[in-house]
């Protein structure tokens, strides 16, 4: 009877301490896009999304970091200036987040947990480039063709959301996706 009840305080203080660490992970990962230098940002996010959006446009990415701190792709009717606040970083730590987490839920061993851990830091990143080309291909277009038909003050709000809703939608996917194949994980390591 002892050690039935060993094993359940023992579960618990397990539990405890995954919580805990995966609150300072949140916390850490909240943190990150705030102290993360900028040159990070600019040359690993902004510029492959910038380099794939101008291959749509089949335009020149031309570096203006020295100048204006941003990658410029000279479309006809507007100027695309790609920033760093234009990276999708935070957009990669929210969705490593969300998947590590789920993954980390339903992985039992430490070294699978650091396996899926790298897998999925290289997703992660990949889904952001592809997702911030095509919020840089939207935009633009949002830009060139309906902001001459709206007033000035409804610019701003054209601009923020359709970034927003594909960034959203991304997440919630990636959400989905993610519960999906670690659902379908644990239940074929179950039968």
């Amino acid at each position: 009877m002892n050690k039935v009840n060993t094993s359940i305080i023992s579960d618990k203080y397990k539990k405890l301490i995954f919580i805990m660490i995966n609150f300072c992970f949140i916390v850490f990962l909240f943190i990150l896009p705030f102290i993360t230098p900028l040159f990070f940002k600019l040359y690993f996010f902004s510029l492959p999304a910038c380099k794939i959006s101008s291959l749509f446009f089949n335009l020149p990415c031309l570096d203006m970091i020295k100048e204006g701190g941003c990658w410029l792709i000279p479309h006809p009717r507007v100027n695309i200036q790609v920033t760093s606040e234009c990276s999708g970083f935070r957009f990669f730590t929210i969705i490593y987040l969300i998947t590590s987490l789920i993954a980390w839920q339903n992985t039992a061993s430490k070294i699978a947990q650091l396996r899926q851990s790298i897998y999925l830091l290289v997703a992660c990143y990949v889904i952001t480039i592809f997702t911030n080309t095509f919020r840089i291909i939207t935009l633009t277009h949002v830009e060139a063709y309906m902001n001459p038909l709206f007033p000035q003050k409804v610019a701003g709000i054209l601009h923020s959301l359709p970034g927003a809703i594909i960034f959203l939608t991304m997440v919630i996917a990636c959400f989905i996706m993610a519960n999906k194949v670690y659902k379908n994980k644990t239940t074929c390591n179950k039968i």
